[in-house]
């Protein structure tokens, strides 16, 4: 058996088994003071400095931890290896899942099971706001918002589109609709396949533009609209025009244009704040738009039997002020009847103007009354009388100085021999725009 002597040095102090010839590395069983192996410790500048590892090589088993920052390591500071559920403290867990909620298997939730992200397995019954990916279903869930993946979606809120995105051949757009089967071929306006495209009027000003387009005789934009019951007051269809006053909007005034339709580029139809219109029709060249007669008043099936002259049921009409607005515009009003067993005296008044000389229409006579009023000047107009008594053409001329500006009262009035009744089959005023 071998005994090992401990030599004390002339400083007082004791040599340690050591397992190299030169003295300098310590044998496993060698212990520092505080009774801990020396071969399980690292260098230390000072003795009483903490245990700490900061001579410890980069390895597998550590990696050294070099900063830390707000709470946040920013180096690797664990093994190259997964983390597993062993390496995690359930207090660390407890701390994720009061911040996050419950994450099991396939599933995220909140504390109160009504949001969260489904990765496996079905949505809970309870999820009103959810990412869904398991590949059936809603995709995306909100309270106004329902992605599905069929490729639908419903949307209970409301749409801002800022600045138009699609790049198309004509100014930039919103909204593209798109069919695969759809090849109208008119790709200088818009890609093949292309039905439909809400864009910009013009890039600066503004405007809605609302495009159709079909690759056959089918109708390229259709604007529909059904009621559930007809209405004499609110139509099925409603187009408006207006323009700005202040901070809202106001009618356009009777010389501006109210509504255009055109054929491609040239105009076919167009209609200005007072209601009329001019239209490219009859022998006209396509784009020189004529003047459109448009009835304003009309009675029908009246009977007046007086010996009194007097205006007939339903008369006068009101022409609105400044309706004969240009030279050459003209109302046309004709009158169609039958006297009875005694002579009659139908009167057609413009103003403060007879248009007739008040002839009599004979008994049982049929009766027509054409007068055509025409402006000249704001304040003179000219009047043809074409009157037909039974078969008998007669022609009057007279001239009205109404001023225009101003609404003018046009009636038919009427008187007979006694007990005589005239019937007016028709009384119809038409509007005549100048051309």
């Amino acid at each position: 058996m071998r005994t090992m002597t401990l030599v004390e040095l002339d400083d007082a102090k004791y040599a340690v088994p050591s397992t190299s010839s030169d003295g300098l590395t310590a044998d496993s069983g060698v212990k520092e003071s505080g009774g801990k192996f020396v071969n399980r410790l690292y260098a230390k500048v000072l003795a009483g400095d903490s245990d700490v590892l900061d001579s410890v090589v980069d390895g597998t088993t550590y990696k050294r931890v070099l900063n830390v920052s707000s709470g946040l390591v920013q180096t690797t500071s664990v093994a190259d290896a997964a983390i597993t559920a062993i390496k995690i403290s359930v207090a660390q867990i407890s701390a994720i899942a009061a911040d996050l909620g419950t994450i099991t298997a396939g599933l995220i939730e909140d504390a109160g099971a009504t949001r969260g992200v489904v990765i496996t397995g079905s949505v809970p019954g309870g999820f009103v706001r959810y990412l869904n990916l398991n590949g059936s279903g809603s995709f995306l869930k909100h309270d106004k918002l329902d992605m599905k993946y069929d490729g639908t979606a419903t949307f209970a809120g409301l749409i801002d589109i800022t600045t138009p995105q699609a790049a198309l051949t004509i100014v930039p757009g919103f909204v593209i609709m798109r069919d695969p089967d759809v090849t109208h071929g008119m790709t200088d306006i818009v890609p093949t396949d292309v039905l439909g495209y809400l864009a910009e009027t013009t890039t600066l000003s503004g405007g809605l533009s609302i495009l159709g387009f079909s690759d056959d005789t089918t109708t390229a934009l259709s604007l529909q609209g059904s009621q559930a019951t007809g209405s004499t007051i609110s139509a099925a269809v409603t187009v408006q025009g207006a323009k700005k006053t202040g901070t809202n909007r106001t009618a356009l005034a009777n010389t501006e244009l109210l509504f255009e339709i055109d054929n491609s580029t040239s105009p076919a139809l167009k209609q200005l704040g007072s209601g009329k219109l001019t239209a490219g029709w009859g022998g006209a060249t396509l784009g020189t738009l004529q003047p459109v007669a448009m009835t304003v008043f009309r009675l029908k099936n009246v009977t007046h039997a007086n010996v009194t002259e007097s205006s007939i049921t339903g008369a006068p009409w009101s022409m609105p002020a400044s309706t004969l607005d240009v030279d050459g515009a003209a109302i046309r009003i004709t009158v169609t009847g039958l006297t009875g067993a005694n002579s009659g005296f139908p009167r057609i008044k413009f103003g403060g103007t007879y248009l007739d000389t008040n002839p009599a229409i004979l008994t049982a006579h049929n009766f027509v009354w054409r007068a055509t009023v025409v402006r000249l000047s704001g304040t003179t107009q000219v009047a043809m009388l074409e009157r037909c008594d039974n078969g008998t053409w007669v022609l009057e001329r007279t001239s009205p100085a109404e001023t225009l500006s101003n609404a003018i009262n046009v009636d038919i009035r009427s008187s007979e021999n006694g007990g005589a009744t005239t019937t007016y089959d028709s009384v119809i005023i038409e509007y005549l725009q100048a051309p």
